[in-house]
C-alpha cells in the first residue's frame, strides 16, 4: 500500500484524526522511511484495476515507509527488572477471563526479563546498572520510578 493510500484510509475512518491506531492489536511505536534494503526484504500485494489482490512481490529495492509496533510484553521485557516499576492496567470492558490471562502473561513476561537479566548480568554480558542493556529502550520510554 501507498502513503497516500494509507492516510487517505486513515482519515476516512477517522476523519478527526482522535482514534489511538494500532497493528493487529499491538501499539504503534514510530513511523520512519528507510532504505529498502534494510532489515532483509519487504513485501508488497499487486492488485489488479479493480483493487483485489492478484500477486505479490519480495522486494529490496527503492525507499520504504516503516511502521514499528512495540507491544506492552515487549517493553516489559526489554526493561527488565525496572518492569516493577512500569504500571499495566486493565480495563473493565475486558471482563475477568481476559483481565487474568493477560496478567498471568505480563507477570510471566516480568519474571522472564528479570531472569534474563540476571543471567546477562552473571555472565559479564551487561552490568548491574546498566539496566536497559544499551540497546533501543531510550531514555523517554525508561518508567518512572515511584
Amino acid at each position: 500500500m501507498k502513503t497516500k493510500e494509507l492516510i487517505a484510509q486513515l482519515q476516512k475512518e477517522d476523519p478527526t484524526g482522535e482514534m489511538e491506531c494500532n497493528i493487529n492489536g499491538i501499539d504503534i511505536i514510530s513511523v520512519r522511511k528507510e532504505p529498502g534494503y534494510w532489515d532483509g526484504p519487504y513485501e508488497i500485494l499487486t492488485r489488479d484495476d479493480a483493487g483485489f489482490v492478484n500477486g505479490g512481490i519480495y522486494t529490496r529495492n527503492g525507499t520504504k515507509l516503516t511502521i514499528q509496533t512495540y507491544s506492552i510484553k515487549e517493553y516489559v521485557f526489554d526493561i527488565g527488572s525496572d518492569s516493577d516499576h512500569f504500571p499495566v492496567t486493565y480495563d473493565k470492558s475486558l471482563g475477568d477471563t481476559w483481565t487474568n490471562r493477560l496478567e498471568e502473561i505480563i507477570d510471566g513476561e516480568r519474571c522472564q526479563a528479570r531472569e534474563f537479566e540476571q543471567e546477562m548480568i552473571q555472565s559479564g554480558i551487561m552490568k548491574d546498572n546498566l539496566k536497559h542493556k544499551g540497546h533501543w529502550v531510550t531514555e523517554s520510554l525508561k518508567p518512572k520510578k515511584t
